[in-house]
């Protein structure tokens, strides 16, 4: 799909909102989608109820305001396997370059982004905020990390949540709470993980 979307809340290239165990297979984004609230994706705005995404991709330009992410803007009790991001990605709070916010048991598992990422608070190269016994596994960043609070090359802010066997190697750059691997951890657990030192 090669899109220039443009909405409010919910919003993505290809579902603005994706729920009740829907599935999405083999699809890819190209252009931009542009959300003036919350919950703004490359692919999916916002996936949650089961629901999963696999083997698909997104190189789209994403701005938005809260929840943002290259690939999909909230995940939430859902599954994201075998995916990737290279877009650069705009927005203010859980902004990320592959998922804004990942929570509420939901899953990452195989996935990459490579796209630059620009917020205020809660950003992270892949992930803004990951919590709530949500999991992130097999997953890399090489963009680099933009922010004022909690901003980590990975994650902003690991909350009660699992993140295991993950590297981030772009450049962070913020105020308070940040890391080269994750602006804050609370309550969660890394394992075998690491990041670039410069």
């Amino acid at each position: 799909v090669n899109s220039n979307i443009k909405g409010q809340n919910h919003v993505g290239a290809v579902v603005g909102s994706s729920v009740q165990n829907s599935q999405l297979y083999s699809i890819y984004s190209t252009g931009s989608v542009v959300g003036t609230g919350d919950a703004v994706g490359g692919l999916v705005g916002q996936q949650q109820d089961g629901s999963k995404i696999e083997s698909t991709y997104s190189t789209s330009q994403v701005t938005g305001q809260n929840h943002v992410g290259g690939l999909v803007g909230t995940n939430q009790n859902a599954i994201i396997k075998d995916t990737y991001a290279t877009g650069a990605v705009n927005g203010l709070s859980n902004v990320a370059g592959l998922v804004g916010s990942n929570q509420n048991q939901a899953t990452i598992q195989n996935a990459y982004a490579t796209g630059r990422v620009t917020g205020n608070s809660l950003v992270g190269g892949l992930v803004g905020n990951n919590y709530y016994d949500a999991e992130i596994k097999n997953a890399y960043v090489t963009g680099a990390v933009t922010g004022n609070d909690r901003v980590g090359g990975l994650v902003g802010e690991n909350l009660a949540a699992k993140i295991e066997n993950t590297y981030a190697l772009g450049k962070v750059t913020g105020t308070t709470a940040v890391g080269g691997l994750l602006g804050k951890n609370v309550q969660g657990v890394v394992t075998n993980s690491y990041w670039d030192k410069n």
